[in-house]
């Protein structure tokens, strides 16, 4: 398969397979919103609020996260991820804080 790369896998591995169909981490499907327990969502909503900078979906199980400006040269140089995905609420806000900190030490957040 060809396509676009999955940041991680199941197991927290890097993935080496590839996906032909991703649809844009910033417009959930209206099955893929109506799957999220009423836990899930609150989760959701307050990780919109305090990362605003993020567009944030779970999609097939995985919570992903979508940088909304893409990140600069010396963004990604430093460890911005422009997307990636994590298999929890808690490991995508672990994750999204590790982000958060590296754009605060360039004075970009």
């Amino acid at each position: 398969r060809t396509g676009t790369r999955w940041p991680l896998c199941p197991r927290g591995r890097a993935a080496h397979h590839t996906t032909t169909r991703r649809p844009p981490a910033h417009s959930p499907t209206k099955r893929a919103v109506d799957a999220l327990t009423p836990g899930h969502r609150v989760h959701l909503a307050s990780m919109e609020a305090t990362f605003p900078g993020w567009a944030l979906v779970v999609r097939d199980g995985w919570w992903w996260a979508t940088k909304r400006v893409p990140p600069t040269p010396e963004q990604i140089a430093a460890g911005v991820l422009p997307d990636f995905a994590r298999p929890g609420p808690f490991e995508l806000l672990a994750a999204l804080t590790v982000q958060q900190g590296i754009l605060m030490s360039l004075g970009a957040a």
